[in-house]
């Protein structure tokens, strides 16, 4: 699952988290029907009326939801990382540490953030830069691009 903190660094904390539930809620329930899991609707319903407002309900939100998908992993990554309300920064990666930190089965098993800056105060990452894509890795990035959204591109856009 994919998240982008770039346009969120001057918005108050709340419409943060109700724009983060907003995009987790699309994003995981178009993954999960992909998936055919048994009990989708209820985790539909569960996902649907969750309400996400501070880094406490985010991290039970998470809790809630490992419970319900049983033999699934969640792996979220982070983009522009560096936008995210700064009133909300030191919360937000308190609560990656605590689910990093956790015992048993993680909530989220795996979480990327990736950005200009190094923002966190705690030993839990590891830091790495990325050489260009090849020419296939571009070609199988839009081929799942376009399988998810359905947004078709001219062969000629991939070539660049």
């Amino acid at each position: 699952m994919a998240l982008d903190f770039e346009v969120y660094s001057d918005v108050p904390s709340e419409r943060f988290y109700q724009d983060v539930q907003r995009i987790l809620s699309r994003h995981l329930i178009n993954r999960l029907r992909t998936l055919s899991i048994d009990n989708f609707a209820e985790i539909e319903t569960f996902v649907k009326n969750y309400v996400i407002d501070d880094h406490l309900s985010f991290e039970e939100f998470f809790l809630e939801l490992s419970l319900r998908l049983l033999d699934k992993k969640i792996v979220i990554i982070i983009d522009e990382f560096d936008g995210i309300p700064q009133i909300e920064l030191r919360n937000f990666l308190h609560t990656l540490r605590r689910i990093y930190h956790s015992v048993g089965k993680k909530s989220i098993h795996s979480v990327g953030i990736v950005g200009v800056k190094s923002v966190s105060p705690f030993n839990i990452q590891d830091e790495f830069e990325l050489g260009n894509f090849t020419l296939h890795q571009v070609q199988e990035l839009i081929g799942q691009y376009i399988d998810e959204v359905g947004q078709a591109f001219v062969p000629e856009v991939v070539q660049l």
